[in-house]
């Protein structure tokens, strides 16, 4: 039974370990994920474990630790194939097997030794998608059920370029006790000590959505009867469609038909925390609207908002690492650094007091992918 550390998302963004050591050791437990945690508090836990850290510009370094009576790839074909899997990885082009173990601190026995050091550094690592994952391969049985924690070291992989240390995820494949003699083969999840977690590794740098100024956005109105409709505007700030950032402008007129109609109305925006942008994250703009509420007139109207040129230029502004950027809406429903090169572009919505509760309407939501 493969059992998975508990990890979160800020945002949707980066995954950030929840651990209880700071060197991020991923501890693999065994049973049900309740037992295991009662476990941890009362008794040792047999497990394995896979941890590196960044120990140059371009390489990283691995241990892998046995804990008592852990073994691998035991059974018959096709279970005499264990694998030890990095992925979430950044420009990777090389990977290397390990290249000691710990095997003297249990026995003094020069052939035990040379046996048990040929067997658990026949490791083959290749390296697979592009550089973003790197697979270790071991055939056979390899760690002697010894009933002492030992170690395999110098699992490593490389870079081309100095990389951004970060959170990579890690997963085996053929780790168990040994069933070998006394079964049942295949192995069954109460024998089972494949793990899942997550190690450093060279990652794609990542940015921080620092700050969040405010959305302005050109408001008006598809035709002239509804002069004189108010509105509420609503603009959300999301990062891979989870809202970051929300905030209203309440009880304002639309306008007027036609650009030179038209009002830009501010809606000032704001960051509780500062957000994690990984590579490929979506930052985006919802923009909604709804009849104003608690004040008399118009029922209903047909709200419009305009964007795509220098003029008609609805955006609002962020700070990402340390620089202040502005976000345009552009057609397509995309954000642009610049605004877009037009012609100008509109979307209707049609609100009413009486229909639906008086609840937001979007116009849509515009993103950027980093």
């Amino acid at each position: 039974m493969k059992t998975k550390l508990t990890s979160i998302a800020i945002a949707g963004a980066c995954l950030v370990m929840v651990a209880a050591e700071k060197s991020r050791l991923l501890l693999v437990l065994r049973g049900s994920l309740a037992l295991a945690l009662l476990a941890l508090a009362t008794s040792r836990v047999e497990a394995a474990s896979f941890a590196g850290a960044q120990t140059g510009p371009t390489e990283w370094t691995y241990t892998l630790t046995y804990d008592p009576e852990d073994n691998y790839a035991v059974c018959p074909p096709p279970g005499n194939v264990a694998t030890i899997t990095l992925t979430g990885l950044a420009g990777v082009t090389s990977a290397t097997a390990p290249t000691s173990t710990d095997i003297a601190s249990a026995t003094s026995d020069p052939s035990t030794i040379a046996f048990f050091n040929s067997v658990n550094l026949a490791w083959t690592a290749e390296v697979l998608n592009g550089g973003t994952e790197v697979r270790w391969t071991h055939f056979g049985p390899g760690t002697g059920n010894w009933p002492v924690t030992l170690h395999v070291f110098g699992f490593k992989v490389f870079t081309a370029t100095p990389a951004t240390n970060g959170l990579v995820d890690v997963a085996t494949d053929g780790f168990s006790t040994d069933v070998s003699v006394t079964g049942p083969c295949p192995v069954q999840p109460a024998d089972d000590r494949d793990f899942i977690g997550t190690t450093d590794g060279p990652v794609l740098p990542r940015s921080t959505l620092a700050a969040l100024g405010p959305a302005r956005t050109w408001l008006g109105l598809k035709n002239s009867d509804d002069v004189g409709t108010k509105f509420d505007l609503l603009a959300e700030v999301l990062v891979n469609g989870t809202v970051v950032s929300s905030n209203q402008l309440n009880n304002v007129p639309g306008g007027s038909s036609g650009f030179n109609n038209a009002v830009l109305r501010t809606i000032n925006q704001s960051l509780v925390d500062a957000v994690a942008i990984c590579h490929g994250d979506e930052l985006g703009i919802r923009l909604s609207v709804r009849i104003a509420v608690g004040v008399t007139g118009h029922r209903n109207g047909t709200a419009r908002l305009w964007f795509n040129d220098a003029v008609a230029n609805s955006r609002f502004d962020a700070t990402i690492d340390a620089t202040p950027v502005s976000l345009y809406l552009l057609d397509g429903f995309v954000l642009g650094t610049s605004p877009g090169a037009g012609p100008k572009k509109t979307i209707d919505v049609t609100v009413d007091r009486l229909v639906g509760g008086n609840a937001f309407k979007s116009f849509g939501t515009w993103n950027i992918t980093f």
